[in-house]
């Protein structure tokens, strides 16, 4: 049963490449992306892998999503929508039920760096879960 799912939509871009990455509580993770380039005249391509993560990989995961509030992002993101910007969404389900949001996260962190603004605890620990996500997934051809 999947324990984490991370769905990565590009935004407005020449490389519209997509992936969801699924990752089991017993650290099975799976993934597939959709290669899909302006070079290549946009054709699409699937691409499916997988790897085996490490207990106290899968431990800093259950840590990092107690420490997300799933409410708070999705509050800002219906306050802040943003129809041309990458869009990640990262749902868990576990013994405390199902929490999911989504939203532009990456631009969000952009615009508060570019502010000078140092991000909000909500946003900054939804950003540690996604790149915890991304460094620990195969697939390197992206973001």
């Amino acid at each position: 049963m999947a324990w984490i799912i991370y769905k990565y939509h590009p935004g407005f871009a020449h490389d519209l490449t997509s992936w969801q990455t699924v990752i089991e509580q017993d650290g099975r993770l799976t993934e597939v992306v959709s290669i899909c380039l302006a070079s290549e005249e946009y054709r699409s391509r699937s691409l499916a892998l997988a790897s085996n993560l490490t207990a106290p990989d899968t431990a800093e995961l259950t840590t990092l999503i107690a420490a997300t509030d799933f409410d708070a992002i999705n509050s800002l993101s219906k306050r802040h929508c943003v129809d041309d910007a990458a869009h990640i969404s990262i749902t868990v389900c576990d013994d405390a039920g199902t929490r999911c949001f989504h939203g532009p996260l990456l631009f969000w962190k952009w615009i508060e760096e570019r502010a000078g603004v140092t991000p909000s605890s909500e946003l900054a620990s939804a950003l540690r879960l996604w790149e915890k996500i991304e460094q620990l997934s195969p697939w390197k051809g992206r973001v």
